[in-house]
């Protein structure tokens, strides 16, 4: 959607139909000692055998949709955080914006360490998720794309900076940080951006 806000207000950050990872990068299951506990009956599945796939002769794609770790960044931040995750599903707005244009439409499952923070007024924030890039596919390139993404996003595999993808979307490519039969922690930091 197009912006329609004044000037001085903030552009919104949403990853809708965030990640397909082209050529590869299957998520499996993993513990979360840092992260807050979800409630019974809801669980993140990174299990990759149950993603949606797309195969052709030359390529394949893997949706990574689903419940992400998020919490709360500085829009500078280049580290990515070791605790203090909560968990967002995407695709989905920006949590905590009450305007004519967008509603909540999901639960935030809150930290305590950001629990009472107001989402809608934050600049930035991570998106976190392990995946395992399967051993078949060495010789192979890997790129993470965002279908959308209002405004943008450093994207950061094992904890080093790898690229950036702006708004609207886009493809890039993250071949040398991964490893075939590795298991990297993919980690987006989004920002919004002002509006000039």
């Amino acid at each position: 959607m197009k912006d329609t806000s004044c000037a001085s207000e903030l552009r919104r950050v949403s990853l809708a139909v965030l990640c397909c990872l082209a050529a590869t990068l299957i998520p499996p299951a993993c513990g979360d000692q840092f992260a807050v506990a979800l409630p019974e009956g809801v669980k993140a599945v990174w299990d990759g055998g149950r993603a949606y796939h797309e195969t052709t002769p030359a390529r394949e794609q893997v949706c990574l949709n689903g419940l992400w770790r998020w919490q709360p960044s500085d829009a500078r931040a280049e580290q990515v955080p070791s605790a203090g995750w909560g968990y967002l599903k995407v695709p989905g707005c920006w949590p905590g914006i009450t305007d004519y244009m967008q509603k909540d439409t999901q639960k935030v499952y809150a930290h305590p360490g950001w629990e009472d923070q107001k989402l809608g007024s934050i600049a930035a924030a991570w998106y976190q998720r392990e995946i395992t890039v399967p051993s078949n596919w060495g010789g192979r390139r890997v790129a993470v794309r965002a279908e959308y993404l209002n405004s943008y996003a450093a994207v950061f595999v094992d904890g080093r900076r790898s690229g950036e993808i702006r708004f609207p979307g886009g493809e890039l490519d993250i071949t040398s940080s991964c490893r075939p039969g590795g298991k990297p922690c993919f980690a987006i930091r989004a920002a919004v951006l002002q509006t000039s």
